[in-house]
């Protein structure tokens, strides 16, 4: 109609023409081109990642598989939409004289891409109230619930939704075998639950009414509201606990305390001693009448909370809290509801004797006093009885030589420190924590780097790993092995190898034979390295290990570990 006017006042419609060319900016279709060439890019980039991975993957694994990216209009809108959104452009839309919610909200809605976009910005501004309002309006189309749930929104401020949206869940946990399944659910209503207050308190509730119930899942709901309480770091949610205890005045009393306790050690703090004895004095007096149920005790935070203070290596306990803490700590491990006095129960009674003396003796060994023959006897049984005590001397140790200044410090009494004993013992009766043993001196290795003046302790830690080797660890030892040796001390790469060598009897698989000799490349296995004396000494080992690597003709070598074959055989046929 404009040009119309303009012809009809004697316009040029040359120079109209012009107008409209030289004034006309093509932003949208500047924009779908620059899409289109991108594309083009991407897709020959994607092609060479994807020929290089196919021809890599078998070789070298770390090579990652390429992903496949978006270009085009809506990605480069979508991002820029996260980048330059503002709540507070839309803060007072719905007050009064507001201009109400935008006529895009519904087309935006409408759309996956739109609803994906409204998600992930709801994440990042919880409080905008049009994305409260846009979530509301997803939620009110039929099906929507488990689509927004998925994204990880908020939904405890919609209750209705965010219990058809956990029975949902529910009902999946009871039916699925899927292992992997069943972590992800836990983990989406863990989620849900450490929201706020009532998400947690509903969904508690409702495990411990599924958990009561005599059916074959039972037992999940059980482990989930395990998990649940495990995950909670919050001081509030443990102090909730009490109100799902026995209704009995004695149990809640007990509650309340180990609330509190709970309460009080969250986030990795001590239990408040005063509060563990008073718990103490009330199971201590089962045979007056006031009898706490042992369930109570059966929180899963509750004897992690207690190792921490029993195996703390700079503030010990002593009189009647370290007392406390060790009795309560029995009855969790081991004392049974159907008996007036814990004391009458054997099962107590060795209990309690295996924590005194395990607590007696990491205390001992982390000072630097050797443990006698029959000291050492007596920790191994306490081990073997009670595996708490193998988590409380693990926790100890943790502190200990995991400290930078533990290995930065020059003196150290003895050339190797009696706690190696421990690590030998859980490792002999604890099968099941030998991964928590290979992680500590793993890391503690890490820890001490090149700590000249605590070689002797390191050697020490390195015996622990060839004591691993002996059993199903020789795989995890070998693959972390490799990349350590690079950068450790030398002495302390060849007492790794030769002391799997001493251990190890032929006939040798083919990966451990690769592996051994990738390992003496790195730690540099060769006699004018070590020197003639440490290569003489060596020499039974060296050939039996070379004797066998000869008859695997099939055997695959890269050129270190060739040229370090060859060099072996140059040496041992010199002797």
């Amino acid at each position: 109609s404009t040009l119309g006017e303009y012809l009809r006042q004697n316009g040029n419609a040359s120079q109209a023409v012009e107008y409209l060319s030289d004034g006309y900016v093509g932003y949208a279709q500047m924009g779908s081109l620059l899409c289109s060439w991108l594309r083009f890019v991407e897709e020959d980039q994607e092609e060479e990642e994807g020929a290089r991975y196919a021809a890599n993957k078998d070789d070298k694994p770390s090579i990652a598989k390429p992903v496949k990216h978006q270009f085009d209009e809506a990605a480069y809108l979508r991002q820029l939409a996260l980048e330059k959104f503002k709540p507070s452009i839309f803060s007072g839309i719905f007050s009064s004289g507001g201009s109400g919610a935008p006529k895009w909200l519904n087309s935006l809605i409408e759309d996956a891409d739109g609803r994906s976009l409204i998600y992930d910005l709801s994440f990042r501004h919880q409080n905008c109230l049009l994305l409260t309002f846009a979530v509301q309006k997803i939620l009110m189309q039929p099906g929507r619930d488990e689509e927004v749930a998925s994204q990880g929104v908020d939904l405890s401020s919609y209750f209705g939704v965010f219990h058809r949206i956990l029975m949902v869940r529910l009902r999946a946990i009871a039916s699925t075998n899927d292992t992997e399944r069943l972590k992800e659910l836990s983990r989406l209503i863990q989620h849900g639950a450490f929201s706020n207050v009532t998400g947690y308190l509903h969904v508690r509730q409702v495990l411990t009414q599924l958990e009561a119930v005599s059916q074959p899942w039972s037992c999940r709901f059980k482990r989930l509201r395990e998990d649940l309480e495990m995950a909670s770091k919050d001081g509030i949610a443990c102090k909730m606990s009490r109100f799902f205890s026995p209704p009995d005045d004695a149990s809640f009393a007990a509650s309340t305390l180990i609330a509190d306790i709970l309460a009080t050690a969250s986030g990795g703090h001590v239990a408040p001693s005063s509060d563990v004895i008073k718990l103490y004095r009330q199971y201590k007096s089962r045979g007056s009448g006031c009898i706490p149920s042992v369930k109570l005790l059966h929180h899963p935070m509750m004897v992690e909370v207690l190792l921490r203070s029993l195996f703390n290596p700079s503030k010990r306990l002593h009189g009647e809290a370290l007392e406390a803490h060790a009795y309560i700590l029995a009855v969790a491990v081991g004392g049974r509801d159907d008996c007036e006095s814990f004391d009458a129960q054997k099962t107590f009674i060795d209990t309690k004797k295996a924590i005194s003396t395990s607590i007696e003796m990491a205390h001992k060994a982390t000072d630097d006093v050797f443990l006698t023959e029959e000291e050492r006897s007596a920790t191994e049984m306490s081990l073997e009885h009670a595996s708490c005590c193998a988590s409380g001397i693990l926790m100890l140790l943790r502190k200990r030589i995991l400290s930078p200044d533990y290995w930065n410090s020059a003196y150290h009494i003895h050339k190797e420190p009696p706690f190696l004993v421990l690590l030998m013992a859980i490792n002999k009766k604890q099968p099941s924590m030998r991964g928590d043993v290979f992680h500590l001196v793993k890391n503690a290795l890490q820890t001490a780097g090149n700590a000249s003046q605590s070689i002797d302790t390191a050697i020490g830690l390195v015996k622990i790993m060839v004591d691993l080797c002996k059993t199903t660890y020789i795989g995890d030892v070998l693959s972390w092995a490799i990349p350590w040796a690079r950068n450790a001390a030398s002495e302390l790469s060849r007492e790794l190898v030769f002391g799997i060598l001493s251990i190890a009897a032929p006939p040798y698989s083919g990966w451990f034979a690769t592996s051994m000799l990738k390992l003496m490349a790195v730690a540099n296995i060769r006699q004018q390295a070590m020197g003639t004396r440490l290569w003489n000494s060596k020499v039974p080992l060296l050939k039996e290990f070379n004797d066998e690597v000869q008859k695997m003709h099939m055997l695959v070598l890269e050129k270190p570990e060739a040229n370090l074959l060859r060099d072996f055989r140059v040496s041992l046929s010199n002797q």
